[in-house]
């Protein structure tokens, strides 16, 4: 699923996070890749996509838990 829009701040980063924790809810296992290279906003800072691409890390390097818990 890709979640996208021609312009910054839509809200795009706030609804890939809300289906996330609701597909994982479900008991889905979910892997939301944020691809904006130049202003990550799930990731902040840290190793991701680019340094995947560059081959700089391998893909176990770059996948950051989110710590989401539900009861």
């Amino acid at each position: 699923m890709l979640i996208t829009s021609a312009v910054p701040h839509e809200g795009k980063s706030t609804a890939a996070q809300k289906l996330a924790a609701a597909l994982s809810k479900r008991g889905c296992s979910v892997l939301v890749i944020d691809a904006d290279l130049r202003d990550s906003e799930l990731l902040g800072s840290g190793d991701g996509l680019t340094e995947y691409l560059l081959g700089e890390k391998g893909l176990r390097n770059v996948i950051h838990p989110a710590g989401l818990f539900f009861v």
